[in-house]
């Protein structure tokens, strides 16, 4: 099956890259997100050692404490400060043990022991685990319009996610909103999308080509990356513009945070159906067919992909969308929708039309 490469508007096109101290007396509410305190800063902090393999890029500070020892940097990169266990890295240690009781008192709202958490969509709430957790395939936070809400997944052990699971914010949730309180290690998958603050009782490894828009946290061991882009919650954004017609669905996988070449698509449509991704620098609501809106300005309208996208036997695909890594572009908004060829579809007879989405590149 042969793929196209996706082909950005020139602006967009520019650069590709390659790769305070708080106190808590009580749980937190739905309303209420806990607070990192000096934390907030660091994408990565651990206690004994953070190592990368590979050209690994962090934007954020990276801070070890109380170990000293912060190993491949370079080739890593980082738009912070390394911290190798001088003040700063010891006080945000401190804030963050603070922030990881918080979250191991906050009362669980639904158990999920057993259960995967690919496939399956969350409201804001708290979701327990008795002992380990299982990430394959995708994870959707839905806040369901409402901003302040605070996702919080806890674990009686382990953490682990499948090659390519993906977390997918909707709605108004915000990463900086989701936290994972891992009851000992995490370990990401390779080219896994992760979302949210990651802090693990031990260690946390991730794999190659992985990208997480938040923070890594280990409490007690190693923070070990393998080229894996780290960015800490920004202004990047992801929101339905509304429903789409026929059997085609459009979801954002990850954030398009400046510089995350893995930032994509998922399509949802008949078998074997081709797949269109469409892309504007403007929104419309043009009504195209009864009950039919295409949600992009056709004066900035650009095809990002070619004829040859072809859903597999599940009518699934995964489309790529990678951001250029140029700070000019923060807060560009950017419209997207797709459409598949299915015959007996609801426009022209033979296109169904995805929901649209609107992104907010952030750096």
């Amino acid at each position: 099956m042969k793929t196209s490469r996706p082909t950005l508007h020139p602006l967009l096109a520019t650069v590709i890259v390659p790769g305070l101290s708080l106190l808590f007396v009580a749980a937190p509410t739905l309303s209420q997100s806990p607070s990192l305190g000096s934390g907030n800063a660091f994408a990565v902090l651990a206690a004994s050692t953070v190592t990368s393999t590979g050209g690994s890029i962090l934007n954020g500070d990276v801070g070890v404490a109380p170990g000293t020892a912060i190993t491949g940097f370079p080739p890593a990169t980082t738009t912070g400060s390394l911290h190798p266990g001088d003040a700063a890295a010891q006080q945000a240690h401190a804030d963050v043990v603070l922030t990881f009781g918080t979250l191991t008192s906050a009362v669980c709202t639904t158990t999920l022991t057993g259960q995967d958490l690919g496939g399956m969509t969350l409201t804001p709430g708290v979701y327990c685990y008795a002992a380990a957790a299982q990430l394959t395939g995708t994870l959707t936070l839905d806040a369901g319009g409402n901003g302040a809400g605070v996702f919080i997944i806890k674990t009686g052990s382990t953490l682990t996610t499948a090659a390519a699971a993906a977390v997918v914010l909707i709605n108004g949730a915000n990463a900086d909103r989701v936290f994972w309180q891992v009851g000992s290690s995490a370990t990401l998958g390779a080219a896994t999308q992760l979302v949210g603050n990651m802090m693990a009782q031990a260690s946390i490894t991730t794999g190659a080509g992985s990208a997480v828009t938040g923070r890594l946290i280990a409490l007690t061991a190693a923070v070990n990356l393998d080229s894996t882009h780290v960015s800490l919650p920004s202004g990047a954004t992801t929101a339905s513009m509304g429903p789409g017609c026929g059997n085609a669905t459009l979801a954002p996988v990850g954030l398009p945070t400046l510089g995350n070449t893995n930032f994509a698509f998922q399509t949802t449509t008949a078998p074997s159906a081709t797949v269109f991704l469409f892309q504007s620098f403007g929104a419309s609501s043009v009504v195209v067919a009864p009950g039919c809106i295409l949600y992009l300005d056709s004066a900035t309208f650009q095809s990002a992909f070619g004829w040859n996208v072809i859903a597999d036997g599940a009518g699934a695909r995964m489309l790529p969308a990678s951001v250029p890594n140029v700070a000019a572009l923060a807060g560009l908004s950017v419209y997207w929708q797709a459409a598949a060829y299915v015959p007996g579809g609801p426009v022209l007879g033979n296109f169904a039309i995805s929901n649209g989405i609107v992104t907010v590149l952030g750096a």
